[in-house]
């Protein structure tokens, strides 16, 4: 019998993970093979003509998780063509490019989530996947993260923020940015502030930003100062409720050059342990990776980071921001 090329190696390591995602999220969600089966059949008569559906019955989906096995055996799928991945991916509420491993090649995955307004779903579908794994998220911002601000302040600042974008004079595109990211926000919100949650949660914002949001400046100078004082509150608040695990770790600017500089073209960047990474760049775009590299490095630079924490622990960052309410 001739030894295994090195394709049919590489070929034999994608089914494996392809079915692995598979079945991750047939528990997360609930479904039995033959479930799959039966949502696969509505999502391929939505997106394909008739005579071009690909047919995933119940048999081909046990072939492809057949690769789970640690003897396949002849009946295992070798292959899965881009229209099944494409049928799988929406029955199964996840992206494409993470149900067929793609973020784990050396580049990253981007989206632009004013073409593609499914990105929403596949976000947070990444965020949760991850952050469940890996029991910890830790994202540096250049602004608050939704879930330390009220609603009123997270509203008002993506209206302020996306308004003053450079988007080519089109309002539309600066409309749906603002919808995108208030949707996200407040999904987001409502699972970060979800008591005993199974992670932990920190965020690291420079101290400058903050005396921002206290002196009304910048973008925030159209942010009505009950707006911003409540929020200062929020933060107060949900630090000091054990049950909520979050951390506001605030970092002094002057401090923390190399890392600054590293990310000049991003607005936030967060990891999930060491398994997954996320950012989105000013305009909007959104980059992930689940490759080592990426993750490690974007990971020690928050590390790095934090070792300029102007706050201790968290009764000393309740102190700052209780200052920076009083200023108000």
């Amino acid at each position: 019998m001739p030894k295994s090329s090195r394709l049919s190696t590489g070929a034999r390591r994608r089914m494996k993970e392809i079915a692995l995602r598979m079945q991750s999220r047939m528990r997360k969600l609930g479904y039995s093979q033959e479930r799959l089966s039966d949502i696969c059949s509505i999502k391929a008569g939505e997106i394909f003509s008739e005579s071009d559906q690909p047919t995933l019955r119940r048999d081909r989906i046990a072939k492809i998780l057949m690769n789970l096995q640690h003897r396949q055996g002849s009946s295992a799928a070798t292959t899965i063509s881009d229209a099944e991945l494409l049928i799988l991916s929406r029955s199964l509420r996840c992206s494409v490019e993470w149900l067929s491993g793609r973020g784990l090649d050396e580049d990253p995955v981007v989206w632009n989530v004013l073409t593609e307004p499914e990105r929403g779903t596949h976000l947070l579908q990444l965020i949760e996947e991850y952050e469940d794994r890996a029991a910890e998220s830790t994202v540096w911002s250049e602004y608050l993260l939704c879930s330390f601000t009220t609603e009123e302040f997270m509203i008002a600042f993506h209206h302020a923020h996306f308004g003053e974008m450079d988007t080519a004079g089109v309002t539309k595109d600066k409309r749906e940015l603002v919808e995108f990211f208030n949707a996200t926000g407040r999904a987001r919100r409502k699972r970060v502030l979800k008591p005993n949650r199974s992670f932990t949660f920190t965020s690291l914002i420079c101290d400058s930003e903050l005396r921002s949001i206290a002196n009304g400046e910048g973008v925030y100078r159209s942010i009505k100062r009950g707006a911003r004082k409540a929020t200062f509150e929020h933060i107060t608040h949900i630090l000091q409720d054990a049950a909520l695990k979050m951390n506001l770790v605030i970092v002094d600017i002057e401090k923390i050059g190399r890392s600054k500089a590293a990310w000049r073209d991003y607005e936030t960047v967060g990891v999930m342990g060491e398994l997954f990474s996320l950012w989105n760049y000013h305009s909007g775009t959104i980059g992930w990776s689940e490759n080592a590299r990426y993750v490690n490095h974007q990971r020690n630079l928050i590390n790095e980071m934090k070792n300029h924490a102007i706050c201790k622990n968290t009764e000393e960052t309740v102190r700052y921001i209780g200052r920076l309410a009083a200023s108000l």
